[in-house]
């Protein structure tokens, strides 16, 4: 039964040996390419080797495969070499066998007394090469270049006042009401009460010789008692004329004094103003100093207008309370051109450094002194413009409409303000020039030709063109694209662009709502505000400025 199982086992080594004539390299100790220990041999665990038993088991097993893969790699069969005999370790089974309670497993190794014999490998054959081929050339995609943010309204552009500015600022209007109202009370000298000195020599020339009686005039005068001083005066022998003119004279500095008052403690008005102009009308007939009168009460009229607004400002207001449409503007000459001070009420000041203080209306963008547009803007366009190729085009202030034969093949008319795009390649354009000026032939590969009239009849003219973004007169740069070619143009210049084919600009109008796009021709666009609704736009008309600004940054809003 044992020899049995040993020429199965054999049997089956000899099998499997035999029906794969392959080469199997590997170092030295593993048969199949594997080491001494760990995975081995068919593919069955490795192991260690215990007991003198198991080592001529697996003597002899190895014996018979290595006498078996001689005699397959020399005959290429499975039969037996002749003289092939087999090893005297035979008897012994090559398979794991349980000793003892333990589990062995054979190790394969290399016969000592043979060399392993490997099977020639040859290499397979390679199809034959084929030629390298190279991709077609693609066009380059065209990826839109999108233009840079513009700001209309930045709140870098304001100057930021803070409480104390505020107080500041109201404290020194007070102080300039009072130095206006000095001023008025000078140009009234006449129609004021005179002084003590004046007065005496008045009452003695009227007749009134009672010491008592002048020293009472002279003290209710003092007292501003307008009416007393009128009674006393008659009392005393004085005219009733003269008593009236000297009652006027004295509410007349009544009221100027409490300007005075109403001044110093904040409450004074434009009402108070009115009221003390009324006075002045009814004690000076017209004339120059009257006229000159009422003008100075004017301004402190619009210096109140002026307190008002700083008293309700609110501090470090940066842009906000603006809006976008019209705004208070508050032109001062202690401002230096370029100084905006926002107010937080809906009111600018703007430095002049010239002139009076004067307060008015105006666009936003006008108080800042950007352009402000009087047309209507350049229109939007969604056109695909050329930009390659060869370009016809037929002017719109053309004479009439052109006929012309493209190729010798294909014959167009072109209507004046229309083009038409051939594409890349080259065209021939024959056209009559009318009259008897004969035929016109041209060959063109590349640009824009526009059909014009000549003293030779219609020609063919090369066009370039040309067109200038002008920015001046506005404080900030733009930034816009060309051709999707990024560009800004700094502020107070111009940019010039020419090209062959029409020229497309794009840019962001200030409020981030996307690019607005243009397809220009030739000419000179200002950049401007639209007074629609205070963006950047471009026009091909003249634009107006107020204020011109600058980037100065000192604070004196009403002098040292």
């Amino acid at each position: 039964m044992r020899r049995n199982i040993l020429s199965m086992g054999v049997g089956f080594l000899l099998c499997g040996c035999l029906s794969a004539p392959v080469a199997f390299a590997g170092p030295p100790g593993g048969l199949f390419g594997g080491g001494s220990s760990g995975f081995g041999g068919f593919g069955g665990f490795g192991g260690h080797h215990h007991g003198e038993g198991g080592s001529d088991i697996a003597a002899g097993v190895l014996n018979i495969v290595g006498s078996a893969i001689n005699a397959a790699s020399q005959s290429g069969h499975g039969g037996h070499h002749p003289g092939h005999g087999h090893h005297p370790g035979h008897g012994h089974n090559p398979w794991p066998q349980h000793n003892h309670g333990h589990h062995h497993h054979t190790v394969p190794v290399y016969p000592s007394t043979s060399s392993p014999i490997y099977v020639e490998s040859r290499p397979q054959p390679q199809p034959a090469p084929l030629p390298d081929v190279k991709p077609k050339k693609n066009e380059a995609p065209i990826v839109a270049v999108k233009p840079k943010p513009n700001t209309v309204f930045a709140s870098a552009r304001f100057l930021s006042l803070t409480s104390a500015d505020l107080k500041r600022a109201d404290e020194k209007l007070t102080e300039e009401q009072e130095e206006n109202l000095d001023d008025v009370e000078d140009l009234l000298k006449d129609e004021l009460p005179p002084d003590e000195n004046d007065l005496l020599d008045k009452m003695k020339a009227a007749g009134i010789k009672d010491t008592n009686k002048q020293l009472e005039i002279l003290e209710l005068t003092k007292n501003g008692e307008a009416g007393k001083a009128q009674v006393a005066w008659i009392q005393a022998g004085g005219s009733p004329e003269d008593a009236r003119k000297l009652g006027k004279q004295i509410e007349l500095q009544n009221n100027l004094n409490e300007l005075r008052e109403r001044n110093v403690d904040g409450r004074l008005t434009k009402r108070d103003v009115k009221r003390f102009a009324d006075d002045v009308r009814d004690v000076m007939g017209q004339g120059n100093d009257r006229d000159e009168v009422l003008d100075r009460l004017a301004g402190v009229s619009d210096t109140i207008e002026i307190q008002e607004l700083i008293r309700d400002a609110r501090p470090n207001a940066g842009n906000s309370g603006l809006g976008g449409g019209m705004v208070t503007v508050v032109q001062n000459p202690n401002l230096m051109p370029g100084q905006v001070v926002n107010l937080g009420n809906g009111t600018l000041m703007v430095g002049t450094d010239q002139g009076e203080l004067e307060i008015g209306q105006a666009m936003l963008a006008e108080a800042l002194g950007m352009k402000v547009a009087q047309t209507e803007p350049t229109p939007e366009s969604d056109a695909k413009i050329p930009t390659s190729g060869v370009v016809l085009r037929n002017d719109e202030t053309s004479p009439g409409v052109v006929s012309y034969v493209i190729n010798k093949k294909f014959d167009y008319e072109m209507q004046p303000g229309h083009l038409q795009a051939l594409g890349s390649g080259t065209w021939t354009v024959t056209f009559d020039r009318g009259g008897s000026f004969g035929e016109g032939k041209y060959t063109l590969n590349k640009g824009t030709y526009e059909f014009q009239p000549s003293e030779n009849g219609w020609n063919l003219f090369a066009k370039k063109f040309e067109v200038v973004i002008d920015n001046a007169g506005n404080p900030g740069e733009f930034h816009y694209v060309v051709n999707n070619v990024a560009k800004t143009v700094a502020p107070n210049s111009t940019q010039t662009h020419t090209s062959d084919y029409p020229i497309e600009v794009r840019f962001d109008r200030g409020d981030g709502a996307g690019a607005k796009r243009k397809v220009l021709s030739d000419g000179r666009y200002e950049i401007a505000v639209s007074p629609n609704d205070n963006l950047w736009d471009l026009y091909s008309a003249d634009a107006a400025q107020i204020v011109s600004t600058s980037d100065m940054q000192t604070i004196s809003l009403f002098g040292n």
